[in-house]
């Protein structure tokens, strides 16, 4: 029979709207939401677009899919194009999953580098399936599409690899659970089962793109879920900031040590060298602090040359370590200094009290600091060590 396009293209926009409705209106208002957003990155941006053009892309291929079956084998391209959207859709999906999992796992984790190896074996696997004499599926004139072939195991590599990046996303809850983070880890959690519900459900009530649009609204979930996250960090050092700091110290009965960091004479380094020298000074020290806080604790910048770091469980002896950490490799192995002071929570104290003696005993460090340079004063020196002069090249002087 004659294909008819007008009717395929007219029962297609009738099938693809009612199933991708949720779909579109999630995923259009997103992307206008992370267009430029200002406090996520470059490189970000360009990941959730691409998630999110790919879950478009993913939901016109399955309907295109939906709609050659109803031809039930009746013309010979329609084999082919189903075959070849099969292909691609088993590709995408993977790919989708990778790119949530690369976004949610933390950046300082080994896990993170080894991402990539499913997705590309996945690809591997499946680009055997354009070739027929490799194809692990063929799709009959009886409209069995189904079939394995030679190499018949590579049906499964579509399934282990979106195995292993769900699997990596329950990992990630039950950090968040250890962490004490038990909202993120339930949400990420909550998540992850609804999708796998949704294709379990799929496949066995025959429901059409219940698994694709319980992926799609989980990743538009995992999306808002790191707008939220980037909301409580301090673009310039990376630490989280002083709404975050706000935040986890309301109603914490966990913190039993306050930390107080305050760098010495930024102004001074601001006003002779620039801002840009500042910033440097900063993103040093927030470095050498991430270096030494431990496991059940977290650094803010609560201010513009203020730093706090909270503990949960520490005995004095390790709150202690942890300030020397941070005096010997700010003070003594970078040109800059800070002054710091802790308090240990009391039977009745509160997280105020506690902030007003860390404080106090950090104004006291930065006098008896102060003083100690006053004695060794030179012309340079700004109470931190001043930074090394640009060395300047010649420049020949233009003949007027």
């Amino acid at each position: 029979p004659q294909f008819d396009f007008h009717t395929f293209l007219s029962n297609y926009v009738n099938s693809y709207s009612p199933h991708y409705f949720l779909l579109l209106m999630c995923v259009v208002p997103m992307s206008f939401i992370l267009f430029r957003h200002p406090s996520i990155g470059k490189k970000n941006l360009t990941k959730y677009h691409f998630v999110l053009a790919t879950l478009v892309v993913m939901s016109l291929l399955d309907s295109v899919d939906h709609q050659l079956d109803l031809f039930k084998g009746q013309y010979v391209f329609d084999v082919n194009i189903r075959k070849v959207i099969c292909i691609f859709c088993y590709m995408i999906k993977p790919t989708v999953a990778m790119c949530v999992v690369y976004t949610i796992v933390p950046k300082d984790s080994k896990i993170r580098h080894f991402i990539w190896i499913p997705l590309a074996v996945n690809f591997i696997a499946y680009s055997f399936n354009f070739f027929p004499a490799t194809s692990f599926f063929t799709i009959t004139e009886n409209n069995e599409w189904i079939q394995t072939g030679p190499i018949d195991g590579l049906v499964y590599f579509g399934f282990v690899s979106a195995g292993i990046y769900v699997l990596l996303l329950i990992a990630f809850s039950i950090y968040s659970f250890r962490s004490r983070n038990f909202c993120e880890g339930f949400s990420v959690l909550f998540s992850t089962a609804m999708v796998i519900i949704g294709y379990i459900v799929e496949a066995a009530k025959s429901i059409f793109n219940l698994g694709n649009n319980a992926m799609a609204v989980a990743c538009l979930f995992y999306m808002l879920f790191l707008i939220i996250k980037f909301a409580s960090f301090d673009p310039l050092t990376d630490l989280h900031n002083r709404q975050a700091f706000y935040v986890d110290i309301r109603d914490e009965k966990r913190i039993n040590a306050i930390i107080s960091i305050d760098t010495n004479g930024l102004k001074e380094i601001n006003d002779k060298y620039g801002h840009i020298r500042g910033d440097e000074a900063l993103k040093t020290i927030s470095d050498k602090i991430s270096h030494c806080v431990r496991k059940g604790s977290i650094a803010y910048r609560v201010g513009g040359d203020e730093f706090v770091v909270t503990c949960q469980g520490f005995s004095e002896e390790k709150v202690k370590a942890i300030c020397e950490c941070i005096r010997d490799n700010i003070n003594n192995k970078t040109e800059f200094s800070v002054s710091i002071g802790y308090a240990m929570r009391g039977e009745e104290d509160s997280i105020r009290q506690m902030i007003v003696r860390a404080d106090n005993m950090m104004y006291h460090n930065k006098a008896v600091i102060k003083e100690e340079l006053e004695k060794n004063k030179t012309e340079e020196h700004s109470g931190m060590i001043p930074p090394k002069p640009i060395e300047r090249t010649n420049i020949r002087k233009k003949k007027k």
